[in-house]
């Protein structure tokens, strides 16, 4: 049981560190973006 719980938080801090560099990724598209426009 505490092993495959460790191992849900393993997998949950991956999805987060993830979704963290994507959310870096398109903000930085939309500042390119907006630069371009200004």
């Amino acid at each position: 049981m505490r092993g495959s719980f460790a191992a849900f938080q393993i997998l949950q801090h991956g999805t987060y560190v993830r979704t963290a560099k994507e959310l870096t990724t398109m903000v930085k598209n939309h500042l390119e973006v907006f630069t371009l426009i200004r």
